[in-house]
């Protein structure tokens, strides 16, 4: 991760109406532009902590509910 993320692989373009005195409502736009994807195994180690995160949850809240 540290080396995907040492490469510039995306970068944030931002648009607004400043230059436009006569307009009363601010307008803007913030817009993501990747550059290089996201190595595709990430998918499945994000599917997998995800995944952990709910049951540990749902471990959590069953034992809440027992004791209460």
């Amino acid at each position: 991760m540290r080396e995907f993320q040492a490469v510039d692989s995306y970068e944030y373009v931002r648009t607004d109406n400043s230059g436009d005195a006569e307009d009363l409502l601010v307008k803007m736009h913030w817009q993501l532009v990747v550059k290089e994807l996201y190595p595709e195994r990430w998918s499945v180690l994000i599917c997998y902590v995800l995944t952990n995160l709910r049951a540990a949850l749902d471990h959590a809240f069953w034992d809440a509910a027992v004791t209460h």
